[in-house]
């Protein structure tokens, strides 16, 4: 089935919700703010989140690779076959799904088709303030899901013609800590369509603005709302992050 894109979808209380491009334009320079922000114009179910401490387009991060001697669709078929065969011994349960297997090499790290999105706003914001701030404002896209086809878990990711949604299994901490899910993306002459640029799905798409010199205090906040290195990345790398984040100065924004 082709995906679709809804000019309106149905808010908690049944009635019609209007496009999220049509949310208004802001910078958001604190939690207390962003929330609100949300309260106010993101009402309903089916939003996902995604930070990004740049403002790039909505590609996987496969995109941005350079392959020797092939094209990006046959890099990530070799990766994802060693991947396979080399990562078992690390996993505490195997993946018995391509896309499942997609989904942990994502969450480790991996370039795939896949692009990372949290049903956890506040998670999102975190990725946003997580690291000292590129030159620019960190950007924080909001995507109404429900707009979108859901990818089955018995489909071939690799032959793929539209965006889809993928709800991964639970198989791995992170992708629950994280409150994660994906949007796949098809290959058009060996590169990804941005999504904000696919004509389908502008309306179902927002992105706000994070003022880069509110990114400390943002960051204060969400560790003691609880959302912190320790949690967003379960284990010994995330607790020791999070203690060094803790007991340490952070260097000025301005």
């Amino acid at each position: 089935m082709a995906s679709r894109s809804r000019s309106t979808t149905a808010s908690a209380d049944g009635a019609p919700r209007r496009p999220l491009s049509e949310a208004p334009d802001v910078c958001i320079t604190s939690v207390g703010q962003f929330v609100s922000y949300l309260e106010t114009h993101c009402g309903g179910e089916g939003l996902v989140f995604r930070g990004q401490r740049v403002d790039m387009p909505l590609v996987p991060q496969l995109s941005r690779l350079r392959p020797r001697g092939m094209s990006r669709a046959a890099l990530e078929q070799v990766m994802m076959k060693e991947f396979m065969r080399t990562a078992p011994p690390y996993l505490d349960i195997v993946p018995q799904s391509t896309l499942d297997w997609l989904a942990v090499a994502r969450h480790y790290g991996m370039a795939t088709r896949l692009l990372d999105w949290t049903f956890n706003p506040l998670t999102a914001l975190w990725f946003v303030v997580e690291r000292r701030p590129d030159q620019g404002d960190g950007v924080l896209w909001i995507l109404d899901s429900s707009a979108y086809e859901q990818f089955g878990d018995n489909g071939d990711p690799f032959r793929l013609g539209d965006v889809r949604i993928v709800r991964p299994r639970h198989i791995v901490g992170r992708i629950v800590s994280q409150l994660g899910l994906f949007t796949i993306h098809p290959f058009q002459d060996d590169q990804f369509v941005p999504l904000e640029d696919i004509d389908a799905h502008r309306r179902s798409l927002k992105k706000l603005r994070i003022d880069r010199a509110s990114y400390p205090e943002i960051r204060r906040v969400l560790d003691r709302c609880g959302v912190n290195a320790s949690t967003i990345y379960p284990g010994l790398d995330g607790l020791c992050a999070q203690l060094q984040w803790a007991h340490t100065e952070q260097e000025s924004m301005s």
